[in-house]
């Protein structure tokens, strides 16, 4: 149990959520806006945090809306895209120095509630309608973030894997939207879909410092009073990659200097099932560290490629491996990972290596400490897998998996589909 998050509903759909770290001298107050992902909407939802970043009403440019928070002990402002799962969420979050740190006795705690809740209520309208300045500008930087995703072929090359992976879920879709939709959209899409989100999208708040939450808390619970809001179902639903009896197997070929290759397993564990621990294990030794199969095997041992790491995808319920290859090596690298996993299987690791494996992720849980934005993340990642537990629980529950149990996860793992980039 996460003792240290404490959790209300303000509202129906609304959740406030509140973490002391007295160790910071900072807070940070975050909107999320989480919504499924839907091939109509998800264009739209994307560029909407972009824009509301650029102030709110009264400032007439993002300049002098930038030189207000300046001049507020340098307090920043961001925007974020995510997708977790079926789910597309619309991040805002804002972050300043606490009250007992300002040179007067200001209350910047109050201030900054106050301007990321008219960043999200008072947005900067005309004529009722978000900016047409804005809209263009934003629609430029974030065709701009697509087409560097397609340049970086090794981002493409896993977000295609996943595209055929999980065609038959929400999840296969991009965070940003496609290219030819962003062009397409007016001010009047933006503002009704801005605002159908707010009445309609699951919205959860994360207060995370040193400061007093119920200040925060208080204000935003009066000022979303007003709010209207649809009566229905919140829930975030699990929903795993089915496994697949004929496996997808698709290949492009671009003008590039080395192939990438990407191959997706599915696996009935989901992230509230105890045994995702032992799975977490068995990926990392798989493919997730310099001492795992992957990368001693496949890359050091054989020289087979430049580079292969696997990953878990916990809420979707699949496993990810990808390597950068030579053109004559693919299907020699494809039969050695593939043949690894049944080392896997058959149990072909050792204790130190299990140990090692631990240690590797017990540090990363740790490092969730680390920042104010770690912290929240880790939060918004026990939401969405139906559980609660702090980063040093979950160590407990690393250090408490056998081998067996490591073994039993990995015989879960059923290959789903292949994707290859050709020169």
């Amino acid at each position: 149990m996460n003792d240290s998050l404490k959790r209300v509903e303000l509202k129906n759909g609304i959740y406030f959520n509140s973490t002391i770290e007295k160790k910071f001298k900072t807070n940070r107050i975050s909107f999320n806006m989480i919504t499924k992902l839907e091939e109509k909407e998800v264009s739209k939802n994307a560029i909407i945090p972009f824009i509301l970043e650029k102030g709110y009403e009264g400032y007439d440019s993002f300049k002098e809306f930038s030189i207000m928070l300046d001049n507020m002990y340098g307090t920043s402002l961001s925007s974020d895209i995510r997708k977790i799962g079926d789910y597309q969420i619309l991040n805002l979050s804002i972050s300043s120095i606490d009250d007992e740190y300002c040179l007067e006795k200001d209350s910047l705690l109050k201030d900054i509630t106050d301007i990321i809740l008219n960043i999200i209520l008072r947005p900067n309208f005309i004529n009722g309608k978000f900016r047409k300045d804005i809209l263009d500008l934003e629609k430029t930087n974030l065709i701009q973030l697509i087409e560097s995703e397609l340049n970086d072929k090794r981002t493409f090359c896993i977000n295609k894997l996943e595209e055929y992976m999980y065609k038959e879920k929400p999840s296969n879709l991009n965070k940003y939207g496609k290219i030819e939709d962003i062009k397409k959209l007016t001010e009047k899409d933006i503002t009704d879909q801005y605002k159908k989100l707010l009445k309609s999208s699951r919205i959860e708040i994360f207060f995370t410092g040193c400061g007093e939450s119920t200040i925060c808390e208080n204000i935003i619970k009066e000022r979303i009073s007003k709010l209207e809001r649809i009566e229905k179902n919140f829930d975030l639903d699990i929903n795993l990659v089915k496994s697949r009896k004929n496996i997808i197997e698709e290949e492009d070929i671009f003008d590039v200097n080395q192939c990438k290759m990407a191959i997706g397993f599915s696996t009935d564990i989901s992230p509230d099932n105890h045994k995702i621990y032992a799975l977490k294990l068995g990926v990392t030794l798989y493919g997730g560290m310099p001492f795992s199969k992957l990368f001693k095997h496949v890359r050091e041992k054989l020289s087979l490629c430049y580079y292969c790491v696997s990953r878990l995808d916990k809420i979707n319920g699949g496993i990810l491996v990808d390597c950068g290859v030579e053109k004559n090596n693919i299907e020699k690298t494809k039969k050695e990972i593939l043949e690894q996993l049944e080392f896997m299987k058959s149990g072909d690791f050792s204790e130190d290596d299990l140990n090692n494996a631990k240690l590797a992720i017990i540090n990363g849980y740790k490092s969730f400490s680390d920042s104010l934005s770690m912290i929240e993340l880790w939060n918004i990642s026990q939401l969405f897998s139906k559980t609660n537990n702090s980063p040093e629980e979950e160590c407990r529950y690393i250090n408490n998996v056998k081998k067996e149990d490591v073994i039993e996860a990995i015989k879960t793992l059923e290959i789903n589909s292949i994707y290859t980039i050709l020169n």
